[in-house]
């Protein structure tokens, strides 16, 4: 991982596990990990949420490059740094969610009878 604009080495990487959700615009990780990470919020945004009721909350931005791995035959998606919500995510089961930002970079594809999906970037 590094940071926006800037070479040096952040830290190891680190495995998370996100789903993806397409009702999202954002990516979002647990804030909680961000903060372990030692990163440096890059600025703030106002969502709506689930939880929210329909009032904007505020969350922190981070700059993040991701390495998304599929398959074991699939070379990992290299993701350029992005903008990635940080926000709680309590007893999700979830380190957080792929969004639309990054989903409209590639394919998905999904199959409802057999409950599997694919997803492909160049």
């Amino acid at each position: 991982m590094f940071r926006a604009g800037r070479q040096d080495e952040v830290g190891a990487p680190i495995r998370v596990t996100l789903i993806i959700d397409t009702g999202a615009d954002s990516t979002m990780l647990n804030d909680q990990l961000m903060r372990s990470l030692g990163l440096t919020p890059t600025s703030q945004a106002r969502v709506i949420t689930s939880g929210s009721r329909g009032v904007p909350e505020p969350c922190d931005v981070y700059d993040v490059s991701l390495e998304i791995k599929g398959s074991a035959t699939q070379e990992p998606w290299r993701v350029s740094p992005v903008a990635v919500l940080a926000r709680p995510l309590v007893n999700q089961g979830t380190d957080g969610m792929i969004g639309r930002d990054l989903l409209r970079l590639g394919v998905l594809q999904y199959d409802g009878p057999k409950g599997t999906f694919s997803l492909t970037y160049p």
